[in-house]
C-alpha cells in the first residue's frame, strides 16, 4: 500500500475516538478542525492493535501536552 501522507501529532492536538468500535472504525479528531479522520480495520485484532499503536504516539506527542490547532484553511485536506 501506497503512503499518501501522515499526521504528525508532534504538529496538532488530537483525540482518538474508540465511540465506532462495533464497525471497527477509528476516529482521530484534530482540535479545532470539523474534520474527522476515520481508519476502517479488517478485524477485532486490527482494530485493538492500531488503537494502542496511535495511542501510544499520541501520548509521546508533543501535541499531547499543549494546545495546538490546526491551521484553519480551506484547502488544507487532500483527499486519496
Amino acid at each position: 500500500m501506497k503512503q499518501c501522507g501522515v499526521l504528525n501529532f508532534d504538529l496538532y492536538s488530537c483525540k482518538l475516538s474508540l465511540e465506532k468500535v462495533k464497525d471497527l472504525v477509528l476516529v482521530i479528531n484534530m482540535n479545532h478542525c470539523p474534520r474527522a479522520f476515520e481508519f476502517k480495520c479488517a478485524n477485532r485484532q486490527e482494530f485493538e492493535q492500531w488503537a494502542e499503536s496511535v495511542r501510544q504516539h499520541l501520548v509521546g506527542s508533543k501535541g499531547s501536552l499543549v494546545d495546538i490547532e490546526a491551521p484553519q484553511i480551506d484547502e488544507f485536506w487532500r483527499y486519496a
